[in-house]
């Protein structure tokens, strides 16, 4: 099990019992995490998946752990303050969490396991990862982690454009 990541883009609203999974995204705007899918109404929406990041239009984001050890790898690439925690050992998640803005927060602050990101959102987070890219490098001793951020930030770039990343 572990956390896998679809982009879609130019979606258009369908009715919801003319739908197929490979062509049709269910969007539901989470309370606990507003304004995330601005952009798109709640719904059945019919679009194109990104064939440029795999056969299904997505990547696997790793295990549930891999990718949170990578959503600490950003925020502290993205300079939050590292918070003690009892909760989690993602100290500098933490204090993403605690902020209200900043590079990437959208995606740090959200779930680790299900949801959507809209079009207008994930224009912001695509500009953050074109002007962190090569901090990022940088940043990336093992490459593995950079690897991973080049899938997000195509994911992204294509969500921008009438679409959303999808997290499943």
């Amino acid at each position: 099990m572990g956390l896998d990541i679809t982009a879609w883009r130019s979606l258009r609203p369908t009715e919801p019992d003319d739908y197929d999974t490979d062509t049709h995204v269910n969007v539901s705007a989470s309370p606990h995490f507003p304004g995330r899918t601005e952009g798109l109404a709640d719904g059945w929406h019919e679009g194109m998946r990104c064939e440029l990041l795999g056969p299904f239009g997505g990547f696997k984001a790793g295990s549930y752990s891999g990718y949170n050890s990578w959503r600490e790898w950003l925020a502290k690439l993205a300079g939050y303050p590292a918070l003690d925690s009892p909760e989690t050992e993602h100290k500098h998640c933490a204090g993403a969490w605690a902020a209200s803005s900043g590079p990437f927060w959208e995606l740090i602050n959200f779930y680790d396991n299900e949801g959507e990101i809209g079009p207008v959102v994930s224009a912001k987070l695509a500009a953050d990862f074109a002007e962190w890219d090569e901090r990022a490098q940088a940043a990336s001793p093992e490459g593995w982690e950079h690897d991973l951020y080049r899938l997000w930030r195509l994911a992204f770039e294509w969500a921008s454009d009438g679409g959303c990343v999808e997290f499943h």
